[in-house]
């Protein structure tokens, strides 16, 4: 069984073009039967709020989440953001 984990920016239940297109081919992939998951960065939760937990699912799908808050000057928190997810990645592959 083929086993995909898409990296992702933002996801449901947040609603964007993004989102939505991301859902269509989530979707589109399980019912190929394929183990589907994905992984948002820190970005899917702004404006000061966190995750309430590590995974979610919202309409059927699977979602890891990358709970840190990063802070610091542009460049500087953007290299965070991308670290944190780097390591959220590694900590679900384990």
């Amino acid at each position: 069984m083929a086993r995909i984990l898409h990296v992702l920016d933002h996801s449901l239940p947040l609603h964007s073009g993004y989102t939505f297109r991301t859902r269509a081919i989530l979707k589109a992939q399980t019912g190929a039967g394929w183990e589907v998951r994905g992984i948002t960065g820190v970005r899917q939760y702004q404006h000061g709020q966190e995750p309430a937990m590590q995974a979610e699912e919202a309409e059927g799908l699977h979602f890891f989440r990358t709970p840190q808050r990063v802070s610091g000057p542009p460049g500087l928190r953007e290299w965070r953001e991308i670290r944190a997810l780097e390591q959220r990645i590694i900590d679900v592959h384990r």
